[in-house]
């Protein structure tokens, strides 16, 4: 029973150090009490020590303390700060918004450099420069071989493909067998059309008469052969010149469709 009771003993504490376990608890409490409850929550401290230490703390101001009938109550100090005008508080808001961006932007960034290193990552270390160094070369001397390659064919294909330049000379005589032939085309285009009209007057038929040059394989002349015929016929008219005699073994530059015993021009 003794040793029990020895077991059980409390080691109190008063003075300067008890008024501080108090006032540290009606902190931390932040709510009112008594000294019989502030006692019995801590068991450190007696009734008649705590008593003492709250009048002084009351006395101090360090808490405050207010009556209820004989009952006394304590409680820590609360904040007297004025309440926040709007304006502060606008700026406040303000200012948190401001933050709220820059971290976005600076989050954003971040993530940007992430990637800008993982692109970094993939590429050779420093240690494998030489070897990459190395390949590249032997592609650049593998892809100079091709090019030259390519451009031997391309010199070799403009030396075929050169044409000697003419004379004057020669250029007349082929500018007079140019004439010649267009003539004999004229001609032989308006023999066709002549042959064609006689042809489809003695048709019956409508349809057969409008089909007849689709029939034989004829096609109308293209825009360019309509302005050729215009400007032999304005020259002949101007020059006076005689046309040439005709040929009916030659078929106009117009018929698909070459018959037997013809020749082309």
């Amino acid at each position: 029973m003794t040793s029990k009771a020895k077991s059980d003993k409390i080691d109190y504490i008063k003075g300067a150090e008890a008024e501080s376990k108090i006032l540290e608890y009606l902190i931390q409490q932040n709510r009112p009490y008594n000294a019989a409850d502030i006692s019995a929550n801590l068991r450190v401290i007696k009734k008649a020590d705590v008593l003492k230490c709250l009048t002084y703390l009351h006395e101090s101001q360090k808490i405050d303390m207010k009556l209820f009938g004989k009952q006394a109550v304590y409680c820590c100090k609360q904040s007297t700060q004025s309440v926040v005008s709007p304006e502060v508080l606008q700026e406040m808001q303000t200012e948190q918004e401001e933050l709220k961006n820059k971290t976005k932007e600076l989050k954003e960034n971040i993530t940007k450099m992430r990637n800008e290193l993982g692109e970094l990552e993939k590429l050779p270390p420093t240690s494998e420069i030489p070897i990459v160094q190395s390949e590249l070369k032997k592609t650049w001397m593998e892809l100079q071989s091709r090019l030259a390659a390519l451009g031997t064919d391309d010199q070799e294909d403009r030396e075929k493909e050169k044409v000697d330049l003419k004379t004057p000379e020669e250029i007349s005589k082929l500018d007079l067998m140019i004439e010649k032939y267009r003539t004999l085309w004229l001609g032989h285009r308006k023999i066709c059309k002549q042959a064609i009209r006689v042809i489809q007057d003695v048709m019956k038929d409508e349809d057969a008469r409008s089909n007849f040059l689709e029939q034989i394989g004829l096609e109308d002349d293209s825009a360019e052969l309509c302005s050729l015929e215009q400007e032999q016929i304005q020259s002949s008219s101007t020059a006076g010149m005689r046309s040439q005699p005709r040929h009916t073994s030659h078929t106009p530059v117009g018929i698909k469709r070459s018959f037997s015993g013809t020749i082309k021009v």
